[in-house]
């Protein structure tokens, strides 16, 4: 009996909307309308907006027009400048579809009396250019919740919501009403999980796969698209239609059941208000009394006695009052408003109902569902590679600085002083652990180590490398040929000097008011739910990290200066400019490549791979370049004797500009130099010319007196080489 009726109040409201819009096409050329509806989502989310879009798109061809225009994907953020520009744009009729547009579309219905509104909600008119719509969103969500209980086979039934800001979880406690009344006293329970908006695709994932992890084999959800019934499909869960959409078009059979809307009567009954300009407003309720609620169809795979059981509940909800309803009044309304009356038959407001946030017991509710994120650690290949490359090169390192104390008496070793040779292979070891470190985990110390072990590393490294050739510098650079002590004492506070400052500069990077240099944890380069530690420094760290790198630079500047200096020594162990010369070339290479690889976009592995060879390569280049030719000449000379300099006696002195001049400038005296090197390492070069007599005009030359000499002091005790003369040699 009460289908027939449906039917025949069917019929006639297709007759009245079929009357009605031919009677729009009649006037619509004296009274134009231009109405724009706003969605929060897009139009092929097959869900609640791909059917807003099939409302509006039903209602152009009732009413032969198109002036009926939707806008989508509109969120809250853009929602007051959207209603403003179509008001702008001489719309004069403005339709908001969701329930968090209700309070800007009042608020602009109140200063904009010309333009009718209509958006959702129940509330009071207002104003007579403000209509309000809504439907039975809560019938819908308890008959899922019925059919859910009627199909379960575990007993558990899962649910996912936006939940607060955009809706409160009152459609939770409609289903678990529903699941309840399916089953009665077999203690359904109902798993719910809130992803914080409508349209949280990845958190609506993965909410669906953490129930159907927990053994529930049926899930319902209250998105507007369709995440969780392809999720859950995915899984082997049965789907089912709960946004209005007809999921069947996309799933087939393998939607059980589910519920449609019809959007069209809505806009078309606003247009009329439009079109005539009425002067009052409406308030229009969606049910399935009045079609705009229907059932989709069911699966093959539902049995003949759950689709009868769903009808004749449908059936009788029909017949009564909705504010009888189950989900308004049941014994559980208690357990929320405990000082309800019981004259009320346990029944709570249509208000109370849309405001209940909290769950029923028997509801098992998880909260907000968030992507767990994923930590990219280090990657283990690029570590291992690294740690045991710089560990193959520390090893040799120390087997270079013993092959340095073994061979420290021979000529080669002796002449580039042993002292800053074993500094500079500990600068180069310094190095070598600093990569590795580089490549570690990041933390607090690590990230601070990573610039500490490099920065002290290189400033022994070419701080020593650039001291001991100043020595030389000074040696051979000595026009009058004076005397020219310079021992390790004197050189080395120079080195310390240096690292003092890069040490207070890291310092500084590493104090928390200044610097600041820690790990934190970050996802620049990485997908959106993944994160790793990085480190990180405030713009005053930075700058002194750029003071640091100055300070390299400039040392670099003054060390190419001292290459450049002695490059006049022809004694080979004392002339260094070549392998400076070198070692620079390959760390300019190294930047060259290194720099536009930092400057592009790198992930933290790609950077500790780069960063890292490059370090690899320019310290074990510079050890190369500065060590193997002194081996290789303690390996074709006996590494005891001096034999290097003796057999320079032939050499030219262009070396010694002093000595060179005078020979030059006395040309009848005899100035014979020889080259000794001391038992403690010193290096006397020694010049002793003889008396002229008159010359054969009869005038008589400058005597020179004394013999002249140089010394040079390379890495012995400071103290003994100071007790002892100079040694001289006689022509």
């Amino acid at each position: 009996m009460s289908s027939n009726i449906i039917q025949q109040t069917t019929t006639l409201l297709w007759i009245v909307i079929v009357c009605l819009a031919c009677w729009t096409t009649v006037i619509d050329a004296q009274h134009p309308f231009k109405i724009a509806v706003v969605a929060n989502g897009k139009i092929n989310d097959f869900g609640f907006n791909a059917m807003i879009n099939e409302g509006v798109i039903s209602a152009q061809r009732l009413l032969n027009s198109t002036n009926i225009h939707i806008y989508p994907d509109i969120g809250r953020g853009i929602l007051n400048d959207t209603i403003e520009r179509l008001i702008n744009d001489g719309y004069n009729g403005i339709i908001t579809t969701s329930t968090e547009m209700t309070g800007p579309t009042i608020f602009y219905a109140g200063i904009h009396p010309e333009i009718r509104f209509l958006t959702r909600g129940r509330n009071a008119n207002t104003t007579a250019n403000l209509s309000f719509f809504s439907y039975n969103i809560a019938i819908c969500n308890y008959m899922i919740g019925y059919f859910a209980g009627l199909w379960t086979q575990t007993k558990m039934i899962g649910y996912v919501a936006p939940g607060l800001p955009d809706v409160a979880n009152y459609n939770a406690n409609a289903l678990f009403v529903g699941a309840q009344r399916a089953r009665p006293g077999e203690n359904v329970t109902v798993t719910v999980w809130n992803t914080g908006s409508w349209h949280a695709v990845d958190n609506a994932t993965g909410a669906t796969n953490d129930i159907i992890d927990r053994g529930i084999d049926i899930i319902s959800q209250n998105q507007d698209d369709n995440t969780v019934v392809t999720a859950g499909l995915k899984r082997g869960v049965i789907g089912m239609g709960t946004n209005g959409y007809p999921q069947s078009r996309l799933y087939g059979e393998n939607i059980a059941f589910g519920f449609v809307t019809n959007w069209a009567p809505v806009f078309i009954n606003f247009t009329q208000l439009v079109i005539t300009n009425s002067s009052y407003s409406r308030k229009d309720w969606g049910d399935f009394n009045n079609k705009f609620l229907e059932l989709s169809k069911f699966s093959f795979q539902v049995n003949a006695t759950i689709r009868q059981k769903v009808n004749e509940e449908v059936e009788r909800l029909i017949g009564m009052p909705f504010t009888s309803h189950p989900y308004y009044c049941n014994e559980y309304n208690h357990f929320i408003f405990p000082n309800m009356s019981a004259t009320v038959n346990n029944c709570m407001s249509v208000a109370q109902f849309f405001f209940m946030n909290d769950p029923y017991p028997g509801i098992n509710y998880l909260g907000y569902y968030k992507v767990p994120l994923t930590k990219v650690g280090v990657s283990i290949p690029v570590l291992i590679g690294l740690t045991t490359a710089s560990g193959v090169m520390i090893l040799l390192a120390v087997v270079l600085m013993i092959l340095v104390f073994i061979y420290r008496s021979s000529s080669s070793i002796r002449s580039a002083s042993p002292f800053f040779c074993y500094n500079i292979i500990f600068g180069g070891i310094l190095t070598y652990v600093g990569v590795i470190v580089f490549s570690l985990p990041k933390s607090d110390a690590s990230c601070n180590l990573r610039f500490w072990f490099p920065a002290v590393g290189y400033a022994l490294l070419i701080g020593s490398l650039v001291v001991k050739n100043f020595r030389i510098w000074l040696i051979f650079d000595n026009p009058r040929l004076k005397v020219v002590r310079v021992t390790n004492s004197q050189l080395y506070p120079w080195v310390m000097g240096l690292v003092a400052i890069i040490v207070a500069l890291l310092i500084l990077m590493a104090v928390g008011p200044i610097g600041n240099l820690r790990a934190v944890q970050s996802n620049a380069g990485l997908s959106k739910y993944q994160f790793t530690d990085t480190c990180e420094m405030t713009r005053a760290g930075s700058i002194l990290l750029i003071l640091v790198l100055c300070v390299f630079a400039l040392l670099i500047m003054i060390g190419s200066f001292v290459s450049w200096k002695i490059r006049i020594v022809d004694i080979l162990e004392f002339n260094e400019c070549k392998p400076i010369a070198y070692v620079l070339y390959a760390c300019l290479v190294t930047i060259f490549i290194v720099v536009p690889l930092m400057v592009s976009p790198q992930t933290d592995t790609s950077q500790t791979i780069i960063i890292g060879s490059a370090a690899l390569f320019i310290t074990t280049i510079s050890l190369l370049i500065l060590f193997i030719p002194k081996f290789f000449r303690v390996y074709n000379l006996d590494s005891s004797s001096s034999s290097i300099f003796e057999s320079m006696g032939n050499t030219k002195l262009s070396g010694m500009s002093g000595l060179t001049s005078m020979v030059s400038e006395n040309p009848e005296s005899r100035a014979v130099p020889s080259f000794v090197v001391g038992e403690e390492g010193n290096v006397t070069v020694t010049v002793t010319p003889e008396h002229v007599s008159a010359s054969a005009s009869g005038t008589t030359s400058a005597s020179l007196s004394g013999p002249v000499h140089a010394t040079f002091d390379s890495d012995d005790e400071d103290d003994s080489n100071a007790s002892k003369p100079p040694t001289e040699t006689s022509a």
